[in-house]
């Protein structure tokens, strides 16, 4: 639970890694936004210029592991052109203060949430705060 600020390095996408603030509450909802401007590689760069925020849900599923699934939209010139679907299995550290991902899929969708493409993304999550 609290906030946290998450680094993004998304596959087949040239570093700086993206940065975004991440809300995980209490009562298993989720909350990221970040990096609003994205570019797209081939075959899909045309479908959007910036992306929503993300909300989802979380869930505990063993002793320091975290399963999150989020949805985002993806907008071209301001209109909803797809969607962004993250599903990710969170590793927190000992301290309780970092995670890390292991099996971060990211699904590119058309509006018909029909899968354009599929990638593998490596997050890693600092604690900003503690409610």
């Amino acid at each position: 639970m609290g906030v946290w600020e998450v680094e993004i390095s998304a596959g087949g996408v040239p570093p700086p890694p993206l940065l975004s603030i991440a809300i995980f509450g209490a009562d298993g909802s989720f909350t990221t936004t970040g990096n609003t401007k994205i570019s797209l590689a081939f075959p899909n760069q045309g479908l959007a210029d910036e992306r929503g925020p993300g909300y989802g849900r979380w869930a505990q599923t063993g002793d320091r592991e975290f399963k999150l699934t989020f949805y985002a939209v993806l907008l071209k010139d301001g209109q909803v052109t797809g969607y962004l679907q993250v599903h990710s299995s969170l590793i927190l550290s000992e301290s309780g203060n970092e995670f890390t991902t292991r099996d971060c899929e990211v699904n590119l969708t058309d509006v018909d949430r029909k899968v354009l493409d599929r990638d593998t993304d490596q997050v890693k999550g600092t604690r900003l705060e503690t409610p």
